[in-house]
């Protein structure tokens, strides 16, 4: 639990850091993120948990789908650990066998993935930075953000 609390801090920070990017207004932005990581961080591991409680192998295969596109964003990481975690019994039961928190079903991923972004966040943050102070790539980012802008 404290490892995944650790690492969801740089995660999460770079991950918005990067968001930014995509956004002219501040507001909207900020409104953004906290409704998409509240969504995801909340609704994605208890979608998850749900399907997996059917014991079908069909939408067994789609909470895996779920689970690994969902990865990439840290507050998902850090809702499915701390879901699954509360649950450990309930996947013993499914798994007909004692697991821990480090078991794959139960949070390894999401603290491997946790670690991974706590880097790969914060570095892409900082070139994000730099390439916008570069007029050249900024004009093609801005053209490319033009196109799914909605003001006139």
């Amino acid at each position: 639990t404290i490892a995944v609390l650790v690492l969801f801090g740089p995660a999460s920070a770079g991950f918005t850091y990067c968001t930014t990017f995509f956004f002219s207004d501040a507001s909207f932005c900020n409104f953004f993120v906290i409704a998409t990581n509240f969504l995801i961080g909340l609704g994605g591991p208890i979608v998850v948990y749900v399907l997996r409680l059917f014991l079908d192998a069909k939408l067994d295969r789609v909470a895996k789908i779920i689970e690994w596109s969902l990865r990439w964003i840290p507050s998902f990481n850090m809702g499915k650990s701390l879901f699954f975690i509360c649950n450990i019994s309930t996947f013993e039961l499914l798994a007909g066998h004692p697991l821990t928190v480090w078991s794959p079903e139960i949070m390894r991923y999401e603290a491997f993935f946790l670690g991974l972004e706590s880097v790969m966040y914060i570095v892409l943050a900082i070139m994000l930075d730099r390439w916008s102070n570069n007029p050249s790539i900024l004009q093609k980012w801005d053209s490319f953000r033009n196109l799914f802008s909605t003001q006139s």
